[in-house]
């Protein structure tokens, strides 16, 4: 008993210790009072020793809607990109940073700005707009029911936010379509609309018949294997559009983790339990509930490193041709809301160029501000292999290829070299911000060692008086 109670004394001890620490915690973390975290900001952007003090004003009060309530992380940015690029450039770094970072705060989102759907309603209502939502599919029979019913359930009827719903097919094998109509979706066959021009296939193709059947003033494509899927999807994406009648797109950002495998007898005990009858017994929303734990557990999240080709290719494409738009952080998502009076004016690339042709597109006939970004937090789907993202990457370079050669892209000089990309970063509060990071990048070219007398008489080379006396 004695030892018992040792250890209940002890536990409490360390308990009480862990609420003293974390309730001090805020005093040890550095300057409180918003006079110090000034100064210390003011000293940190003396680092940026060109710029004006009326410039320096202005780039700390960029930098603290960007990061608010937090000096301490505006210091260790500035320390950051300081630290890590040459000082003869940073003059060009702050520029792009000016020209850039007041369209990014003033034109990104967090879909919890667009939470109150009874807000969304009425300002829907008031403007006498209509919304369609538009999947495409093909053998999404895993994901689709849920896809679909989370949008019937929490976005028609008493919500009605969207007043369509549509699934268009590319010719599935599995049971998608007969689980899309159950849970509350128009289902079509993309072979069945416009069938007098010639049939294509591919995402793109999907996507422009589904504009065609649509009848909404505003169309949200959405992808059919997300597995973590919400109606804040919707809600959103739409939501910049009813508060801004002079955006025209608003596309989606977030998050993309990569998921894993489970042991194959593990994968083989969940097939077994789906095939016994028992299930059909349970109510539909715990089946529901269980089909989603059976998902995460068969895929567990392994990394934040989703995304492959958005990193590896398109953002260091837009980077270099269209640089205004590298400040848009998934260029790749497959989640966008369009205003039909622009929808109508876009080509669609049939297969997977469509998200980077709709960017371009846009930006050329409408300009940034008529793009809007809205952070969805998170988005799970399935991972695709490298073969088939080689594919897809193939098909996007396509599109690059073809949007170039119909008009050169026009560069400010003093962009050339500043690669932009984005950190995940907290904010106080929970919400979470994508915080853009600029590192100065540029690919010199050493010459031919042929060409280096020292090489030329290493190697017992002739160097170019012997080769012009030989010529002689």
């Amino acid at each position: 008993m004695r030892r018992v109670m040792g250890k209940i004394g002890f536990i409490w001890v360390v308990s009480v210790f862990a609420v003293v620490l974390c309730v001090s915690a805020p005093s040890w973390a550095g300057p409180e009072s918003e006079g110090e975290q000034t100064a210390q900001a003011e000293a940190c952007f003396e680092k940026l020793w060109f710029l004006q003090p009326e410039d320096r004003v202005r780039l700390i009060e960029l930098f603290r809607r960007l990061m608010p309530q937090d000096d301490r992380r505006v210091c260790q940015y500035i320390d950051t990109m300081v630290a890590q690029n040459p000082p003869s450039h940073l003059h060009r770094l702050v520029k792009v940073l000016f020209e850039n970072l007041p369209w990014y705060l003033d034109n990104t989102y967090h879909h919890t700005q667009f939470s109150d759907l009874s807000r969304l309603v009425a300002l829907k209502q008031e403007q006498g707009l209509t919304v369609s939502v538009v999947l495409p599919s093909l053998n999404e029979g895993a994901t689709i029911g849920k896809v679909v019913s989370t949008m019937a359930k929490n976005l028609t009827g008493a919500m009605p936010l969207v007043d369509e719903i549509l699934v268009i097919d590319s010719g599935s094998t599995d049971n998608t379509c007969e689980i899309a109509r159950q849970a509350g979706a128009e289902v079509y066959q993309a072979k069945d609309i416009l069938p007098q021009y010639e049939p294509r296939s591919g995402k793109g193709d999907n996507l422009w018949k589904g504009g065609f059947q649509a009848k909404g003033d505003i169309v949200v494509y959405v992808d059919t294997d997300i597995r973590n899927i919400d109606w804040h999807f919707v809600a959103g994406l739409v939501g910049p559009l009813l508060e801004r009648p002079e955006l025209l797109y608003s596309k989606a950002m977030y998050q993309r983790p990569m998921t894993g495998k489970a042991h194959p007898l593990l994968e083989r005990a969940f097939t077994w339990g789906q095939s016994l009858p028992l299930k059909h017994l349970l109510p539909h929303s715990t089946r529901e509930r269980l089909s989603e734990w059976s998902r995460n557990v068969l895929h567990p999240v392994r990394s934040m490193e989703g995304g492959r080709v958005n990193q590896i290719s398109s953002r260091p494409m837009f980077n270099h041709h269209y640089f205004p738009l590298v400040f848009l952080v998934q260029p790749l998502s497959g989640e966008y809301a369009i205003r039909r009076s622009a929808l109508q004016e876009l080509p669609f690339p049939v297969g997977y160029g469509v998200e980077t042709s709709h960017l371009i597109d846009a930006y050329e006939m409408w300009g940034r501000e008529a793009i809007a970004q809205v952070n969805l937090d998170i988005r799970i789907h399935r991972n695709s292999p490298t073969s088939k993202l080689g594919q897809m990457n193939y098909g996007i370079l396509q599109t690059w290829a073809n949007r170039m050669a119909r008009s050169a892209p026009k560069n400010d000089a003093d962009r050339d070299f500043v690669y932009v990309n984005f950190d995940y970063d907290p904010a106080p509060g929970g919400t979470y911000h994508f915080v853009p990071t600029l590192k100065w990048v540029e690919e010199h070219e050493r010459e031919p060692l042929s060409g280096l007398p020292e090489y030329r008489a290493r190697f017992g080379l002739p160097c170019d008086d012997q080769i012009a006396d030989q010529a002689i």
